[in-house]
């Protein structure tokens, strides 16, 4: 039992980190270099480039990567805490 609960609250954790990723991802997008083609901008590892930014930008950009990372690895180890515990 504990281990399920565990592994739900990591997945909730991800799942904040994925909400703070996106936040960072829209405040990102007033600091959009121009003459920049919106195509760079489509995909998310793609757009989180620190080329594709004005200057000011390179924080939010290492903190969007940071919370992607706790996205996917907060869910992974949540969902395997759950195929596990049964």
């Amino acid at each position: 039992m504990f281990l399920r609960a565990l592994g739900w609250l990591l997945i909730l954790l991800g799942a904040l980190a994925a909400t703070d990723a996106s936040r960072l991802d829209r405040k990102l997008q007033s600091f959009r270099r121009p003459g920049v083609s919106k195509l760079h901008y489509w995909v998310v590892p793609w757009r989180l480039q620190e080329d594709l930014y004005t200057d000011g930008a390179e924080a939010l950009v290492g903190r969007a990567w940071r919370r992607i990372g706790q996205m996917y690895g907060l869910s992974l180890l949540g969902a395997l805490l759950l195929v596990f515990a049964g």
